[in-house]
């Protein structure tokens, strides 16, 4: 089950009717639209998102210039750089259940001092998005992570461009342009911060990961040191794209999410992890983020 340009084509148009219609409505000067507006541009920042990691495997669109061009484009909008997430998402697959060498977990032996810790927990406990904040500046805006990874120097020239044009981008519009910035673009963007960190999270804290070395699993193993978060059927396509899906995607990671069916995912037999969101929200939110991030053997 591959990607098409045609509905790769489909699901792009469908998410700029989206973000054109959270303008107009945010637009109407009344509340009651302004907040089906930004609701709107909620799901539109969480489709940018699930189209730059689909982008980043080149399964979006069949063509890789498509994939390439829509990908620079949704990066945008949710500040990560296309070809950093390329390369270290990729790496992640390569090493998922090793937590040595997965670039996107960042394992250390160092302890931060226990005001941070203190504070850390306490904007988790309020809902403030602090993991979607820091892993996105510690992990792709940070150049220690392509030296760890030895990325080429033409490779790291245009992530660093890339990077430049995205931040330049946002401080323009928030400099000279906050009114627009702030009205129709920060509310549902920060709404998206917001359930990322619930959403990204899921996706493998608070799991056992014995690889360390060079130990690798196969894309079937990696089902185990992965979690699908279960929504809805229509809440799981029309608002995450599939993306909550996670362990499913490890299983089968060159699969476009529109080709995914919700039977498959929620019935498909390989062991993999799996919680309801509800059930998820409630547990994580009654531990500390330290506590969820560097203990794993609680059953969730």
């Amino acid at each position: 089950m591959f990607a098409t340009d045609r509905l790769g084509a489909l699901f792009f148009l469908f998410d700029v009717i989206i973000l054109s219609l959270s303008i107009y409505l945010s637009s109407l000067g009344d509340t009651y639209f302004w907040v089906i507006g930004q609701f709107l541009m909620f799901i539109f920042c969480w489709h940018c998102f699930t189209t730059l990691h689909s982008c980043g495997h080149n399964s979006h669109f069949r063509s890789k210039r498509l994939n390439q061009l829509v990908g620079h484009f949704v990066s945008c909008f949710v500040w990560t750089p296309l070809e950093s997430w390329r390369i270290l998402h990729n790496l992640h697959h390569k090493w998922t259940g090793n937590p040595y060498k997965d670039p996107t977990l960042g394992t250390s032996n160092a302890k931060p001092p226990s005001l941070i810790t203190a504070v850390v927990n306490f904007l988790w406990k309020i809902g403030f998005p602090i993991v979607s904040i820091f892993f996105t500046f510690s992990v792709f805006y940070n150049p220690q992570t392509y030296k760890k990874v030895g990325a080429r120097s033409d490779l790291l020239r245009h992530i660093y461009l890339a990077s430049f044009v995205i931040l330049i981008l946002h401080l323009y519009f928030i400099i000279f342009q906050p009114s627009l910035y702030f009205y129709y673009y920060f509310p549902g963007f920060f709404v998206y911060l917001v359930v990322g960190d619930i959403v990204i999270i899921s996706n493998h804290a608070h799991i056992e990961m014995p690889g360390e070395g060079e130990d690798k699993f196969s894309p079937k193993e990696q089902g185990l040191y992965s979690r699908d978060l279960i929504f809805s059927k229509w809440v799981s396509l029309f608002v995450f794209y599939n993306f909550n899906f996670h362990s499913y995607h490890h299983l089968y990671p060159s699969m476009p999410f529109y080709r995914m069916k919700y039977r498959d995912m929620v019935g498909d037999p390989a062991p993999r992890k799996k919680c309801h969101w509800l059930k998820w929200v409630i547990k994580t939110k009654n531990m500390s983020l330290s506590d969820l991030i560097n203990k794993s053997y609680m059953d969730i």
